[in-house]
C-alpha cells in the first residue's frame, strides 16, 4: 500500500461534519492509498502529536488564539512538523507523494524541507484561495504586509511539481500572480460521493425560496446581500432568502437585515441539518466581492449542485465562474455591482417555479456535479496525474 502525506488545516472526527480534505483522503482511501496527516488543528479535535483516526497517522498540533497566540503555534508548529518528518526519513518511511493546500505558507519550513527530507516521487499544490492579495483586496488583512506574506506563499508553492487550480481563469491568475514555472492543472473544487436527499419537498408558500449559506465575514458579500433583498423590497417581489452562517459580521448582519422583509437570519445549522434543508429551497445563492482582481470559485456551489437547484451567483467580472454555471445549464449570474441584472434573473427563476420549468435543473445540476466535482472523479485525476511516476491504476 503507498503512503501519501498530507499538510492540512482541518480535518473532521465526525463523518457528517466531513470537510474536503476529509472526503478526498477517504476516497484516496479507496483506491488504495494510507494516508498521513500534518494538521495544524484549529478546531482542536484531536490530541496533540500522533493519533489514528480511520487509518490515518495524523500528527496534529493545536492552533493558539489570538495574534500572537496563533504565530507562535505556527512557529513551533512547523517546527514539530519538520522533526516529524526527519523521523519519516530516519526511519526510511517511504512517502510516495505530497499534498497541501491554500493557505500554503501555514507549512512554509515542512513544505521548503520535503524534498530533501522526503524523497516525494511526486507533489501536488491544490490552490482555492490566491492569498495574500484575496485577503489584502477585500480588508481581511494589511496591505502594508503583503509583499511580505507572497513571497512566503510563492516560495512555498515552488516546492512542489504540480499546482491544481479550479478554473481556466484560476491558472490565467496564477501565471500572472505568482509566475511559477511549475505543472498547471485543472482540480475542481469537490464534495463527496452522493446526493443529498435525505428529505425531499418544496415549501408551498407562493414565492421564490432561496438559501444563503457560508461565512458571516468580511469578504464574503454580506452587504451585497443586504443590498439585494433592500431592492426585492423595494420591488415587492415575492421572495424570500433564508442566510445560515455565523462569523465576526453575524451581529451587523442580524441587526441589519430585520429591517428588511426578504431576509430571514437563521444561525448556524449542522452540515447534517443544513443538507436538509436544502431540499426545501429553490435556489442557491452566492453572492461574492466586487472590484476584486482574484477569480474566485465558490465553494457553496457545491451543495446546491447535489441536491439539485439552481444557483444564482451575483459575482466578481473577474471570474469565469458564472460562464461555467451558465454553459452548464446549473444557474444564472450577473456582476455583484448590478443589481438590477440580478433582479431580471430573480423574476425568470421565479417565473420558472410558477410553470414548472426549474424542475429542469434537478437533471443538469446532478449531471454537472458528477461529472466534474465528485470526490471520486477528483480523486482519479490526481492519481493519474501521480500515475507517470507512481503507476497507480
Amino acid at each position: 500500500m503507498k503512503e501519501f502525506l498530507f499538510f492540512a488545516k482541518r480535518l473532521s472526527r465526525n463523518k457528517a461534519d466531513y470537510w474536503l480534505v476529509d472526503e478526498l483522503i477517504e476516497s484516496l482511501n479507496e483506491n488504495n492509498i494510507k494516508s498521513n496527516v500534518f494538521l495544524l488543528d484549529s478546531r482542536s479535535e484531536f490530541p496533540k502529536g500522533l493519533s489514528v483516526h480511520n487509518g490515518i497517522n495524523v500528527y496534529s498540533y493545536p492552533m493558539g488564539r489570538g495574534s500572537l497566540g496563533k504565530l507562535s503555534s505556527l512557529v513551533i508548529a512547523n517546527l514539530y512538523f519538520s522533526i516529524v518528518m526527519l523521523g519519516f526519513f530516519l526511519k526510511n518511511k517511504k512517502i510516495e507523494a505530497l499534498i497541501s493546500f491554500s493557505i500554503g505558507s501555514y507549512f512554509f519550513l515542512p513544505s521548503l524541507l520535503s524534498k530533501k527530507v522526503l524523497h516525494t516521487r511526486q507533489s501536488i499544490f491544490i490552490l482555492w484561495d490566491f492569498f495574500p492579495i484575496h485577503q489584502v483586496e477585500v480588508g481581511a488583512i494589511p496591505k502594508s504586509i503583503e509583499r511580505l506574506l507572497k513571497f512566503m506563499e510563492k516560495l512555498t508553492i515552488s516546492k512542489f511539481e504540480v499546482v491544481g487550480l479550479m478554473s481556466e481563469k484560476n491558472k490565467d491568475f496564477f501565471k500572472r500572480y505568482f509566475d511559477l514555472t511549475c505543472k498547471k492543472v485543472i482540480i475542481p473544487i469537490w464534495g463527496c460521493d452522493g446526493l443529498i436527499n435525505s428529505r425531499k419537498g418544496k415549501w408551498d408558500n407562493g414565492k421564490l425560496n432561496l438559501i444563503f449559506g457560508g461565512q458571516i465575514t468580511k469578504g464574503r458579500g454580506i452587504d451585497e446581500l443586504l443590498t439585494l433583498g433592500q431592492r426585492i423590497d423595494e420591488l415587492g417581489l415575492p421572495v424570500n432568502i433564508d442566510v445560515y452562517g455565523a462569523g465576526t459580521l453575524k451581529s451587523y448582519f442580524k441587526t441589519e437585515s430585520k429591517k428588511i422583509n426578504s431576509l430571514n437570519y437563521k444561525g448556524l445549522v449542522s452540515r447534517e441539518e443544513y443538507g436538509d434543508l436544502l431540499n426545501f429551497y429553490d435556489v442557491g445563492l452566492i453572492i461574492t466581492v466586487p472590484d476584486v482582481s482574484i477569480p474566485t470559485y465558490p465553494s457553496k456551489v457545491i451543495d446546491y449542485l447535489r441536491v439539485g437547484i439552481p444557483t444564482l451567483a451575483l459575482i466578481e467580472d473577474s471570474t469565469d465562474f458564472g460562464e461555467i454555471l451558465e454553459a452548464n445549464n446549473v444557474g444564472l449570474y450577473s456582476l455583484t455591482n448590478e443589481i438590477d441584472e440580478a433582479i431580471k434573473n430573480i423574476e425568470r427563476l421565479f417565473s420558472m417555479k410558477n410553470n414548472g420549468s426549474i424542475l429542469d435543473y434537478a437533471s443538469s445540476t446532478k449531471e454537472f456535479y458528477n461529472s466534474t466535482h465528485n470526490v471520486k472523479n477528483i480523486s482519479h485525476k490526481i492519481l493519474a496525474l501521480l500515475g507517470e511516476e507512481l503507476n497507480v491504476s
